[in-house]
């Protein structure tokens, strides 16, 4: 899952130094794409592997992929305050979520990747980016609850209704759903299989929202401690979470098969 430029400064920093990294956003970015490496190593080792055990402590953790999922699409959204060029940012995003497609419907068609994390992350930064002067103009607390109501009410149309959450409150009509092209927008029908599954609705309000968040501190100074580094692997891991995104699959499958091999 993700990807982000370097955080530089949201907002202004006590020192004059204008490019100052917040170091927390790495952190907590980092934090988020170990638990997927571990959450995929799991699934792959379980699901494609057959190992029993793997595949049991996978399904007991499995509540962990929603947020896992919020917080590197959150964060992607309060990284809109960061890039020079969204549009730009989001163009090169798109080039390389339609490389990982191919080569995954390539080299592994069970688990092919067609509208995954980096897709959404791509298209809701180039939206952004042409919408930016129009989107900055909304009250940030007012675009805040608007972008959680929304994602809430959305969140079941994957499952064909609108509702609060898990709560429905009413049905979408099937046909949206018996089409082959509406999956990037969560209407994905009975054929449909992708290995990593992020369509628009409900997650660019989630995006939204954490783009409004980063819109609370602009020009104002956060705690010291964000701009300090508290673990250098979570940094790291936070820093240069889409390379990671990008070969953790083939890595993990190379390990499980030299394991298989010597074992």
């Amino acid at each position: 899952m993700t990807t982000e430029i370097s955080p530089r400064k949201i907002i202004k920093p006590k020192q004059k130094d204008k490019s100052k990294r917040i170091y927390i956003i790495d952190e907590i970015r980092g934090t988020a794409v170990i638990a997927m490496v571990v959450y995929h190593f799991l699934f792959s080792a379980g699901y494609v592997f057959r190992y029993v055990t793997a595949w049991n402590i996978f399904k007991s953790i499995r509540f962990i992929e929603p947020i896992i999922a919020v917080t590197f699409v959150f964060l992607s959204g309060v990284c809109t305050k960061l890039s020079r060029s969204n549009l730009k940012r989001g163009a090169v995003l798109f080039a390389i979520a339609l490389a990982v497609n191919v080569v995954t419907e390539i080299f592994v068609p069970s688990i092919a990747i067609r509208f995954g994390v980096i897709n959404l992350l791509s298209v809701c930064m180039i939206l952004y980016g042409v919408f930016e002067d129009i989107l900055k103009k909304v009250n940030p607390i007012l675009g805040m609850l608007l972008s959680f109501a929304a994602f809430m009410l959305t969140w079941g149309l994957n499952y064909r209704y609108i509702g609060l959450f898990a709560y429905k409150l009413f049905d979408i009509p099937d046909i949206l759903y018996q089409t082959d092209f509406l999956f990037p927008l969560g209407f994905r029908n009975e054929t449909f299989r992708s290995g990593d599954y992020f369509p628009m609705f409900p997650w660019v309000f989630m995006f939204t929202l954490g783009a409004n968040f980063a819109e609370l501190f602009d020009g104002k100074a956060l705690p010291e401690t964000f701009y300090k580094k508290h673990s250098r692997v979570l940094s790291k891991a936070g820093k240069y979470s889409l390379i990671i995104y990008m070969v953790h699959q083939p890595v993990i499958f190379a390990v499980i098969y030299v394991f298989e091999y010597l074992y």
